[in-house]
């Protein structure tokens, strides 16, 4: 087994004593090569460096040298190719260089998405997923090299435990139990034998009837406890873990404009601010000021205010219709 550090565990960071077996290598701060060997035979060598503290931005993958011996060149390295904007920008590189670094396979870390950047260079992603915004299949690459050909490079689950995320249209539900139906029809096609535990994290959309009772959030709670009271006895365990209720009533925005209803201006306002949400934030600005409110609450971008008018719309809409 060997070991590349990175930024959430550089050397530098504080961890208990500990011994590692025999047949652990970690590579230390500088690039270096190791050589693994088969019945004293060296079958390939493998090039790393361990990051010295937890913001490493330089250019690490340079420093990496292939050495002449007739093997097996193999790189790993943790950091981010540079076109890629969602993580923190360590140890970055370009495909281009990995390639001209004439390794046979390049192993990656960092990104927890698995991810093929090129035939011979691949991120394994996380082997097992961490919070609801980390879902789908999680695990490692298994990985065959044979002389002048690509690696065969084949994904191997190992998550016992599952984030999904689903989503439901109400729109042709009549009924809460019709809407869980769904829930279980669409749930069971998810469904894989090797995971365990699935954690979903559900979301309503959809127009009609129903959108206007499921905006009481006592009777989204209730669905979920239905939901979760079946899915402690199922095989695999299934709980849904979050709610999001996105769906709307029919709405003739245009007729309520025109009739001068109070909804109509409602959702004329919402058009202005959502098209331009840095102007609302001046409406906003005495509750982000204020001495108490502003512990527990952020200025939010752009995209989040458009999400907050979208809810403001949607809960006047249903208020008016209940009165």
């Amino acid at each position: 087994m060997y070991i590349v550090f990175g930024n959430h565990d550089p050397l530098d960071s504080r961890f208990a004593p500990v011994t590692w077996p025999d047949n652990v290598y970690v590579f230390p701060t500088a690039s270096t090569a190791m050589t693994v060997e088969k019945d004293k035979f060296p079958v390939a060598n493998l090039y790393g460096c361990s990051y010295p503290k937890k913001a490493v931005t330089e250019n690490l993958a340079a420093s990496y040298k292939k050495q002449d011996e007739p093997c097996f060149h193999i790189g790993i390295l943790h950091g981010q190719e540079r076109s890629l904007d969602s993580h923190a920008p360590y140890a970055p590189f370009t495909v281009k260089e990995l390639s001209e670094k004439g390794m046979d396979y390049w192993a990656l870390g960092h990104i927890h998405t698995r991810q093929s950047l090129h035939p011979s260079i691949h991120y394994p992603g996380n082997i097992q997923g961490r919070n609801k915004k980390e879902t789908g299949q999680k695990g490692y690459l298994y990985v065959e090299l044979k002389e002048s050909q690509d690696p065969v490079v084949t994904f191997c689950s190992s998550a016992p435990v599952q984030f999904v995320n689903i989503t439901l249209s109400v729109t042709d539900c009549k009924s809460v139990d019709e809407l869980i139906n769904k829930f279980w029809e669409k749930m069971k096609m998810n469904v894989l034998e090797e995971v365990k535990v699935y954690l979903v994290s559900l979301c309503l959309t959809g127009t009609g009837a129903l959108s206007s009772h499921l905006s009481e959030e006592q009777v989204v709670e209730e669905m979920k406890d239905v939901i979760n009271t079946l899915g402690e006895t199922d095989k695999p365990f299934i709980q849904v873990i979050a709610v999001e209720n996105e769906t709307n009533l029919e709405w003739d925005k245009a007729a309520l404009a025109r009739e001068g209803h109070f909804l109509g201006d409602v959702f004329k306002a919402g058009e202005v601010f959502k098209n331009d949400p840095e102007s609302i934030w001046e409406e906003w600005e005495e509750l982000f000021s204020h001495p108490k409110a502003r512990k527990f609450i952020t200025k939010p971008d752009r995209d989040e205010s458009r999400e907050i008018i979208e809810k403001a719309e949607k809960l006047l809409g249903d208020a008016w219709m209940k009165e």
